[in-house]
């Protein structure tokens, strides 16, 4: 599909192959309630894709779509190692693509995924009994992401409600609740991840927030600002990165600990401040390489 809208009616369609976009494609159903693509048994594949992987596309907007990703009736080889392997979107090397008012349910990988992409605009996305992430990233830049909700993901092999790998600026604002992995994971695995801002809440998950790096590769400059969490196992971890900033926000209940540092090369130069904490089993904690990681103006209840 390419260089023209095309209006999807009222009614749910089966979809037995993956719908290809090419440059300019524009695909607007008659509401997120209304118009339903159904991944039809055994497709195994992605229910859209770029046209072109190697050189990408661009322009591409999707809206007012209901996906189901029929996750009972896929399956994957025991020898497929993609990502790209059953996600509801999943585009690579494409730039200038936004979604608005899109549903996904019973994916058996993820909801939305962007590999070396660009320009990203996420305008209402709910996904819900998800395999692996409501949304992932890996090494994509410019990515703006509001009004999420994620409802019930990670069930397979404890992934991440939202899950940026590698990139350069991304605003993440939205609600997840019960998810086996984290509710939000940054990570440095595929190339350096900075200058994030994220505004959640998380509830029931294993971290609300993770922030994850290597020896290598640390991430930095994120923000965690005017977020709630509540009955997670960690609130934020930082691991192996540094320049972060826990602002602003509210833990309570966490099983393990509010904010926890840690890692080879610690946790460091980093900042939380503003926040209050409430009947977490230890409100701030500081292990392995961790340092110079300041407390300010925070209602601490642990001591």
């Amino acid at each position: 599909m390419s260089g023209v809208k095309t209006v999807l009616p009222q009614g749910t369609f089966e979809v037995s192959k993956s719908v290809r976009l090419y440059d300019d494609a524009h695909i607007c159903g008659f509401g997120a309630l209304e118009t339903t693509l159904v991944l039809a048994d055994g497709v195994n594949d992605n229910m859209f894709t770029n046209a072109d992987h190697r050189k990408g596309n661009k322009n591409i907007r999707l809206e007012n779509i209901r996906i189901i990703g029929n996750d009972k009736r896929q399956w994957k080889p025991a020898t497929e190692q993609r990502s790209s392997f059953c996600n509801g979107v999943y585009l690579i090397n494409s730039g200038s693509v936004s979604f608005c008012d899109i549903y996904i349910y019973d994916m058996l990988q993820t909801g939305l995924h962007f590999t070396f992409c660009n320009d990203v605009s996420i305008d209402g996305l709910y996904a819900e009994n998800i395999g692996w992430s409501g949304l992932g990233t890996t090494g994509t830049n410019n990515i703006v992401a509001i009004d999420l909700m994620v409802v019930n993901s990670g069930l397979d092999s404890r992934h991440s409600a939202v899950h940026l790998d590698g990139g350069n600026c991304a605003y993440v604002q939205g609600a997840i609740h019960r998810c086996v992995g984290n509710g939000v994971m940054l990570d440095s695995t595929y190339g350096k991840l900075t200058n994030c801002l994220v505004q959640v809440n998380a509830r029931d998950c294993m971290r609300g927030v993770a922030l994850i790096g290597n020896p290598v590769s640390q991430p930095s400059n994120i923000c965690v600002s005017k977020s709630t969490f509540v009955d997670n196992e960690i609130g934020v971890m930082i691991s192996n990165a540094h320049g972060a900033f826990v602002v602003d926000s509210h833990i309570e209940g966490s099983r393990e600990c509010g904010v926890l540092f840690q890692g080879k090369v610690g946790g460091y130069d980093s900042f939380v401040a503003n926040c209050s904490f409430a009947r977490n089993v230890v409100d701030v904690n500081q292990l392995h390489q961790s340092r110079n990681n300041f407390l300010i103006d925070n209602e601490l209840e642990s001591a």
